[in-house]
């Protein structure tokens, strides 16, 4: 980037340059241990790193870029930088104190009851997922025993100058979220030509029609292709197409959180005000129903090289509620 910024770019499972996203970098260079569900995908970018690199070596990474930087500012996005704990977080800011950098924190908050729907599709069939099954996406949001708040109270107290904006707001710019990001730093997005991006999310049918091919399949090796089905799941067109409002729990699968959801909306709409909250918002209570034809007819012109995939996609269509 122009006028001072360096950002180091890299290519997601989908492909595609920008905006990076460093999650994965930042996790493997200062998580003390790494989750094994995360085992056996790769980070893609100039340099190359794949899951359970050392730290050492990761933080090596971390070093070329900020060469590579040559005394500019750098720019990491990393949305998982919220998951790491006290120790990790204070190895992350000495990282870069080392190497006389200070670090300057924007954070995007969700509102709770979007934040948790959306966490919960990235545990399920996010690129930077596990791959889980839905009961299991659950409990594992469960015992974190974390909502938006607690995420922000550690924000905000590891970095006291921290900057909070709303997610909410921040899609609604012209050019969407990252171009909402870049004026918030003090860039020109006209001046570079930054495009909206296209923010769509997996239907709430793709959803949950990844966990149940996950939990009847698993993560059986296909092909060396395919390397398992979560990743061949990700590259298939159709997940994208499959029509419907965007994932949601329905009413009955959110109560576990509900005395979770209460405190973020309280604690986010006093210290933010009232656009940081979403505390009137209902899930729904039934799933939305499919026009079986056309979901079928999109099945039929998709390219799927397995049969027992096609079938199980094929059945899951056949008993989702239609219109």
């Amino acid at each position: 980037m122009d006028r001072g910024i360096f950002y180091p770019l890299a290519k997601g499972l989908r492909g595609g340059e920008s905006p990076a996203n460093h999650s994965r970098l930042v996790r493997q260079a200062f998580r003390s241990h790494l989750p094994l569900s995360f085992s056996g995908k790769e980070y893609k970018s100039k340099d190359s790193l794949k899951e359970n690199t050392g730290k050492q070596a990761t933080q090596g990474l971390l070093d070329n870029m900020l060469y590579r930087a040559q005394g500019r500012d750098m720019l990491i996005i990393a949305e998982n930088i919220s998951t790491l704990s006290e120790e990790e977080l204070q190895e992350f800011a000495e990282f870069f104190a080392k190497r006389s950098y200070s670090i300057e924190l924007y954070c995007c908050l969700r509102r709770p009851k979007e934040w948790l729907n959306s966490l919960l599709a990235q545990r399920v069939a996010g690129e930077q997922g596990p791959g889980l099954v839905m009961p299991h996406a659950i409990v594992d949001l469960l015992k974190q025993n974390a909502g938006v708040a607690a995420r922000a109270r550690k924000m905000e107290s590891w970095q006291s100058d921290c900057h909070f904006f709303s997610f909410e707001q921040a899609i609604a710019h012209p050019q969407g979220l990252f171009a909402n990001f870049l004026e918030l730093i003090g860039l020109e997005t006209l001046e570079l030509d930054v495009s909206r991006r296209d923010n769509s999310r997996y239907s709430d049918l793709a959803v949950r029609l990844i966990s149940q091919l996950m939990s009847s399949f698993g993560h059986r090796t296909f092909s060396v292709q395919a390397n398992n089905l979560f990743l061949y799941l990700q590259r298939l067109p159709l997940l994208k197409q499959l029509p419907g409002r965007s994932f949601s729990l329905l009413a009955r699968e959110v109560k576990p959180f509900e005395s979770r959801l209460a405190a973020d909306n309280e604690w986010l709409g006093e210290k933010f005000g009232s656009k940081f909250c979403d505390s009137s918002a209902r899930f729904p209570t039934e799933l939305e129903p499919i026009d079986l034809i056309e979901a079928l007819e999109l099945l039929q012109n998709s390219h799927i090289e397995y049969d027992n995939v096609r079938q199980a996609i094929e059945k899951v269509l056949r008993t989702w509620p239609r219109q």
